[in-house]
């Protein structure tokens, strides 16, 4: 017994010490490394980004151009437009659009997802937020959600803790043809929207659907089947132009039409091992996608998402002679998920 135990004790302190050295260590030399915000410009056609200067407000473009003074903002009239209508440098058009605050505010958008908020674990309960409220532009608090299970959805009414088997048979009848179990599901049942769209699901034969509640009643459209997908993000944006955002198997990126037509676009981004942000307006969309080792962006034209240019950024390695000295090491968690258990790694 004393050899079991030396033996058990011995393995505990190895574990202890590739868990507790490499990080003491890492905290200890670590160095914090942030890029500045990047955005593409419609003015001079190309990205910019803060400046390092002690100008605040300056930016730099690709060619090393340093743009000073409160002008610069001028770069970007889309982004900081509210400044620049009351200076009164508002551009009436751009690339042959007429530009008002209005419109700008009706076409911005900003979407984000990390795989944090994907790799976690996942309950098959979904709220139905109510599409069409009494009150325009009030959404109301969920009355009903919908349980994802094999045998098919069920309709429960949350007030009572009970299922609703006149909604639920609706909805079988509705969505009939769809392949249970629902693989991906996209939703945000929030009050911090101007509309709800409902949710986006896929069945196990990689059709995609859009459910919803529309006056007390559920509607259920099938768009057909699409490619294999690893992930969806429904899109309620202010101007109903977009339904969702669909990422393939291949790491495609494509853009889902409320007509359920695909729009694809040559951005590549795997969701499950990279953070990816949107910003787009009425003339272009900048979409950039980093993981650990670098940040790709891409600039869209908003009319048909087709590529206009790409910039590349690729992190600093931030490896020392301490992270060579210990190359095995055991961590809990990691950014890319929520799950906690050991895992062992080497550099």
């Amino acid at each position: 017994m004393k050899t079991i135990g030396k033996i058990f004790l011995w393995i505990c302190s190895a574990l202890l010490i590739i868990w507790m050295v490499p990080r003491i260590v890492r905290l200890a030399s670590l160095q914090t490394y942030s890029t500045p915000f990047t955005l593409y410009s419609p003015i001079i056609d190309g990205f910019v980004w803060r400046a390092d200067t002690e100008d605040k407000f300056a930016l730099e473009d690709q060619q090393g151009n340093i743009y000073r003074g409160k002008d610069s903002d001028t770069l970007l009239p889309l982004f900081y437009y509210t400044d620049l209508a009351v200076r009164g440098k508002l551009p009436q058009e751009i690339h042959g659009k007429a530009i008002t605050v209005d419109d700008i505010k009706l076409n911005r958008v900003v979407e984000m997802s990390r795989p944090s908020e994907i790799n976690k674990p996942k309950r098959p309960v979904y709220l139905l937020m109510e599409s069409v409220p009494e009150r325009e532009g009030e959404l109301e608090d969920a009355e009903y959600a919908i349980i994802c299970r094999k045998d098919g959805f069920h309709v429960y009414k949350m007030e009572e803790n009970k299922e609703d088997a006149t909604l639920t048979s609706d909805l079988a009848a509705k969505t009939a043809g769809f392949a249970h179990p629902a693989v991906l599901v996209a939703g945000n049942p929030s009050h911090h929207k101007s509309y709800d769209e409902g949710y986006l699901m896929t069945d196990s034969q990689d059709a995609v659907w859009h459910i919803k509640m529309a006056n007390g009643q559920i509607v259920a459209e099938n768009f057909g089947t699409k490619s294999a997908l690893r992930h969806m993000m429904i899109t309620e944006n202010d101007n109903h132009r977009t339904l969702g955002f669909l990422f393939g198997e291949d790491d495609s990126f494509s853009i889902l039409m409320p007509d359920g037509s695909v729009i694809p676009t040559e951005v590549k981004c795997n969701p499950l091992k990279q953070s990816i942000m949107v910003v787009g307006d009425q003339v272009n969309y900048t979409i950039k996608v980093s993981d650990n080792d670098k940040e790709k962006f891409y600039a869209l034209n908003s009319d048909d998402f087709s590529l206009i240019d790409t910039m590349e950024r690729v992190y600093p390695d931030d490896k020392n002679i301490w992270d060579y000295l210990t190359p095995l090491r055991m961590i809990f968690t990691t950014s890319t998920d929520e799950y906690v258990y050991p895992r062992f790694r080497l550099l």
